[in-house]
């Protein structure tokens, strides 16, 4: 008898559980007629059988879509930030700081869109302001 042996988890899962844990869309789920287990998504994953593969595809196909669909936004944003004369020279100090918040934020109060995307929509007119941290000691007289 092997002692160490990890027997699969009978604990049940909701169905958006299971489907994370086998990387798919909630409603690629088959219906079991019972609550799925770890026990159930593991037996899958030894398994793998054809419409897991299938599943995993299309959520793969949905997940680029989105995130395609997303970055259009960034860049429509990005064009209508600089469409509205908002954008001026920068030059990388710790004036361009300043700069790159208040484009995200009168984007994001004067037009209403997600401050996240205002900001990525800002990245992508200035990438060099992107992530920069005030240096403090660039201020000092």
């Amino acid at each position: 008898m092997m002692m160490n042996a990890k027997r699969p988890d009978p604990k049940p899962l909701e169905p958006r559980q299971a489907a994370a844990r086998l990387s798919i869309a909630t409603k690629d789920l088959p219906n079991l007629g019972r609550p799925w287990t770890r026990a159930d998504v593991q037996a899958l994953q030894a398994e793998k059988p054809a419409w897991l593969t299938e599943a995993r595809r299309r959520l793969g196909a949905a997940v680029k879509a989105r995130r395609r669909a997303e970055y259009e936004k960034v860049l429509k944003l990005s064009r209508r930030i600089q469409d509205a004369g908002w954008v001026t020279a920068n030059d990388g100090t710790n004036e361009a700081i300043p700069l790159y918040d208040s484009l995200a934020l009168r984007a994001h109060h004067e037009w209403g869109v997600k401050l996240d995307l205002a900001e990525e929509a800002v990245d992508t007119l200035l990438p060099q302001t992107s992530g920069m941290i005030l240096d403090d000691k660039a201020t000092e007289p």
